[in-house]
């Protein structure tokens, strides 16, 4: 049986029955080869640049496998064997000169190319370092002949964050994310980290063979990091948020995203929302419909409205507005998808659309006073349901050899998918940050380290045969695209698997606590988590540099990695 030897975080508030549920552990029986060393009171950071160094992705249809490997990139075609068809494109000199004066931070698929008169064309792609971003489409006229290697084309090159990149306040990007597949082709966000803050800046992707624009859409400082956090000094925020950076970020729907910091802490930001971006009405006209409703139970309330109650309303009231005027939900229509128009290109101006969004949170905090010494690495999203958004982080023990891997979970409508912007009142802001603080839980987490290869714990899981090394290097998580149980942790030197029902299992007590189907203690239910880690690729004489796997059910369920000799 799986123990909490964890200690509970604090019990969550809102509107979902969080009230009960602890933070979990697998037990470290066995799992460690020795205990971690004792801390020596200094709290050392990771760097600002983003941690995780993946060159290596698969074509959203999983058919097709793309790396960077000295100046070029290999593109590889399914069966993935000796007889694929490779292609090999060399970059232009302005991409060669960037990578090397600043080491590549990522390789990433930003999309579907529109097709080519007479010439095949790959993925749109995007390779990163810490000062330079380019987006590009390779084509190549040879047809797909078994063995042959081909020689690409680039066919456009853009810098889409050079105006931003300019900026006078000395921006570093420390991560770029792809839109969401719904968006055009081409659209990403990107994190810089400025002077005294960050900013997310927004590639709105390529239309008609022409980028469309840039904006950006979220600023905050590293004292708003602090801002929603208990027991923090209003007085010396500034001092005390100076170690506080911003490491990744992910989204978890097509208008939200969560944001990582080195400490752990999690949190959120929405709208998000790329311009011409298109969702189904039935996504959309829900979250009107929920916020027309507790608009009207509030409006209801004639006394007894407390000041986070007000301040929630008019949260409320601002959401829908933006809602309705961002997808045009304002005109009849029947179609089955909603396009979102937030540069003024299609509807008529809205004022809405000029709101900035507001960082809120921290929603859970990953590290506590027990481990100062663990630095947050990467998130993912990780599992949905109809009450939750799920989440998985990776950060590792800088005081021993230990890797943690948590699962966490945040309320969707409550939190992380309900817009909050700038024009707050400073009373409607710290009302809504008492809201929404420690909200989220982890309710799973996994160590990592030095073990016995093929040994099993009475927990039933399977340690992996060696430590996972080298985190100064990175660490990258992959959400596997099949199994949505899964989750892949790549290290320099390994990739160690993960499957665990902790999402599922939390969801289902959720909702059977709202329907009262449940009468259990809440942990008595945790207690049906089910766990296994273990070692999917292991390198010994070559350090990786990325994996993925293929979402093509037809190729089977298969993990590609690649190693930095090129193979």
């Amino acid at each position: 049986m799986f123990g909490f030897s964890s200690p509970p975080l604090p019990a969550p508030r809102g509107n979902l029955p969080f009230d009960g549920f602890a933070s979990r552990s697998s037990p470290p029986n066995n799992l460690l080869s020795q205990p971690p060393s004792e801390s020596d009171g200094t709290n050392e950071r990771a760097s600002s640049s983003h941690q995780c160094t993946n060159q290596f992705f698969l074509s959203p249809d999983g058919r097709s496998h793309h790396s960077y490997y000295d100046g070029n990139v290999i593109s590889c075609f399914a069966p993935f064997n000796n007889d694929s068809t490779k292609i090999t494109t060399v970059l232009p000199a302005v991409v060669q000169r960037a990578v090397n004066i600043d080491p590549i931070l990522g390789f990433i698929c930003a999309g579907e190319a529109s097709k080519e008169k007479d010439m095949n064309v790959l993925p749109w792609m995007c390779l990163y370092t810490s000062a330079s971003a380019f987006l590009f489409s390779i084509g190549y006229t040879q047809d797909n002949v078994e063995g042959a290697d081909v020689k690409g084309i680039i066919l456009r090159l853009v810098e889409p964050f050079e105006k931003p990149l300019l900026s006078p306040l000395s921006p570093q990007i420390v991560c770029v994310q792809s839109a969401p597949e719904i968006s055009r082709a081409g659209a990403m966000a990107c994190m810089l980290k400025e002077n005294d803050g960050y900013s997310l800046v927004m590639y709105h992707g390529i239309e008609n063979d022409s980028p469309v624009t840039t904006t950006t859409t979220l600023r905050f400082s590293r004292a708003d990091l602090l801002r929603g956090r208990s027991g923090v000094d209003a007085e010396n925020l500034a001092y005390d948020s100076s170690q506080i950076q911003v490491i990744d970020f992910c989204f978890v729907s097509f208008a939200s995203i969560l944001i990582l910091s080195n400490d752990g802490g999690v949190y959120g930001a929405s709208p998000i929302l790329f311009d011409g971006i298109c969702v189904p009405r039935s996504e959309v006209v829900p979250m009107v419909t929920r916020l027309d409703h507790e608009i009207d139970v509030s409006s209801a309330m004639t006394s007894g409205m407390t000041m986070e109650l007000e301040a929630r309303l008019r949260q409320c009231k601002a959401a829908r507005r933006y809602w309705m005027d961002a997808f045009g939900l304002d005109t009849v229509s029947d179609s089955y998808y909603v396009s979102a128009s937030v540069l003024h290109g299609k509807r008529a101006v809205s004022q809405a659309m000029t709101w900035q969004p507001r960082i809120q949170g921290p929603f859970v905090m990953i590290s506590s006073e027990e481990k100062k010494n663990m630095s947050c690495q990467c998130i993912e999203g990780f599992g949905e349901g109809d009450l939750i958004k799920g989440f998985v982080v990776a950060s590792h023990d800088e005081a021993s050899t230990v890797l943690e891997v948590g699962f966490g979970i945040v309320p969707a409508h409550e939190t992380v998918l309900l817009p909050r912007f700038e024009f707050e009142s400073d009373n409607d802001c710290h009302s809504l940050d008492r809201l929404v603080r420690d909200m989220g839980v982890i309710v799973e987490r996994v160590l990592i380290n030095n073990a016995v290869e093929g040994e099993e714990n009475e927990g039933a899981i399977t340690t992996a045969s060696r430590a996972i090394e080298s985190y100064s290097s990175g660490v990258s998580l992959i959400t596997d695209p099949l199994d949505e149980q899964m989750v892949h942790i790549i290290t320099k030197s390994r990739i160690a698997t993960v499957s665990t029902t902790a999402l599922n299992v939390t969801s289902k007590c959720f909702q059977d606590r709202l329907d009262g189907r449940s009468k259990r203690d809440a942990n008595a239910d945790m207690d049906n988590i089910r766990t296994k880690l273990w070692t999917s690729f292991d390198s010994t004489c070559r350090s990786l540099v990325g994996a993925g796997v293929s979402k093509d059910v037809h190729l089977g369920h298969i993990l590609l990695a690649n190693l930095s000799n090129g193979e």
